[in-house]
């Protein structure tokens, strides 16, 4: 039988007998202790002794100690584990009058080293899914970042280079000289467009081009056939 909380317990206790009862510590309208008193108050009444077990998630060793002293037989650890209620009720039923402290408070210990490695794994397991959930956002923002760019670039039409004779230029040149050109290319173009927006924006229109004129020169030479026909001038 259940009671919700400890006014109805009083009132279940004082209607029926019980070979065992178990109290909660935390009650809505009271605490376990206090109801124990009132519990035990109408058994001295009646001649009645009814073994009472605490049990409550507050298990370190001095409340334990104290529940024990305030005439509990016996006390249990939240969350009720099978065994553990079994055998302190077999045990009661069996005739013993009280579980020793000493052993209440082992169980209490273990419970709460259990409770710790539980509440560890979860605070792992929940790191382990943040930083899981943190490198997806990361590379979700940089997959996004790449379509944004290649959406926004310009599709070629043409080979940015024309590879027949970039091939040319391998076997006479070498490797070494020709990434010699295409890197004195690279620095020397950026400059030239640095000056050519500028122009553009000002109507300069003999020095736009002037410095078309040389970007298309220098595609030109790098065999570079979008960069030459876009400044064919």
């Amino acid at each position: 039988m259940i009671a919700e909380d400890g006014q109805q317990a009083e009132q279940i206790f004082q209607q029926d007998v019980f070979d065992l009862a178990l109290l909660d510590i935390n009650l809505p309208d009271t605490d376990g202790v206090t109801l124990l008193g009132k519990l035990k108050a109408y058994e001295a009444a009646t001649g009645m002794e009814t073994p009472m077990v605490a049990f409550s998630a507050h298990v370190f060793s001095e409340e334990v100690e104290q529940y024990l002293n305030a005439g509990f037989a016996g006390f249990l650890p939240k969350p009720l584990v099978e065994h553990q209620l079994v055998d302190i009720i077999s045990r009661l039923l069996a005739g013993e009058d009280r579980v020793h402290p000493i052993q209440v408070a082992h169980a209490a210990e273990v419970h709460t080293s259990e409770a710790h490695e539980t509440a560890n794994a979860i605070m792992q397991d929940a790191r382990i899914e943040q930083r899981e959930a943190e490198q997806q956002e990361e590379q979700a923002t940089e997959d996004s970042e790449k379509t944004m760019v290649n959406d926004a670039a310009p599709q070629a039409e043409w080979p940015v280079l024309d590879e027949k004779v970039l091939g040319s230029d391998l076997s006479v040149l070498g490797e070494a000289m020709v990434n010699k050109m295409i890197t004195l290319f690279i620095a020397s173009s950026g400059d030239t467009l640095a000056k050519l927006l500028p122009a553009i924006d000002a109507r300069q229109l003999a020095e736009v081009s002037n410095l078309a004129h040389t970007l298309k020169g220098a595609a030109g030479t790098m065999s570079d056939p979008v960069v030459s026909g876009v400044f064919g001038v």
